[in-house]
Order: C-alpha cells, then sequence, then structure tokens
C-alpha cells in the first residue's frame, strides 16, 4: 500500500517528512485496549449467565454447592487473565509508541 503524499494532505512543507499517523496509532491501541477491556467483562458474563463449561460455570456451580474457596479462585483466575491481557497491550502501546514520551 503506498504512503499518501504530504501535500495532498495538506501539510504545510516543514512536516512533509513526519509520519502523519501517530495520533490515528495512539488511538487505535486506545481502542484496543478499551475492546479487550469489553471483551473480557462479556466473556465473564456469558460465563455466568449460559455456559456449559469453563471457570464461570465452575463458580456458578461452586455458588450453588457452597464452595466459596472455588469462587474465589474463579475471581483470581479472572483478575489475572484480565492483568495479562491488559499489560500485553500496555507493552504493544509502548512499543509501537516509542515516541511519546509520558511522566512517570
Amino acid at each position: 500500500m503506498a504512503r499518501p503524499d504530504a501535500r495532498l494532505a495538506g501539510c504545510p512543507r516543514p512536516c512533509r517528512h513526519r509520519p502523519q499517523h501517530r495520533r490515528s496509532r495512539r488511538r487505535t491501541l486506545t481502542g484496543l485496549r478499551m475492546s479487550v477491556t469489553i471483551s473480557w467483562l462479556v466473556l465473564v458474563v456469558s460465563e455466568q449467565i449460559n455456559a456449559s463449561g469453563g471457570i464461570g460455570y465452575l463458580m456458578t456451580q461452586a455458588r450453588t454447592f457452597g464452595r466459596t474457596d472455588v469462587v474465589l479462585v474463579g475471581l483470581v483466575v479472572y483478575g489475572l487473565l484480565g492483568l495479562f491481557s491488559d499489560t500485553l497491550v500496555r507493552l504493544l502501546e509502548r512499543r509501537a509508541l516509542a515516541w511519546r514520551r509520558t511522566p512517570a
């Protein structure tokens, strides 16, 4: 895919050598992070409502039989999976947006 000409994009002469896609890359990665979060929420809710297997099913069965230890382990597993996926997206964001310096 060819890069668009900076003159066609209406860029003044000094910025023609800079990439024009930095802002869109940042927004795309923010959208990716939000969509990963929402997909985990949907997965948890759908497993809790109508599942015949998986962590949500085990948690529902444990709640029925009063096994709070299994419910707690299920919550911890969901939390760790969410933390892992968020960390993965953050690492991708850090690598893709290396040009951006943010204060710690």
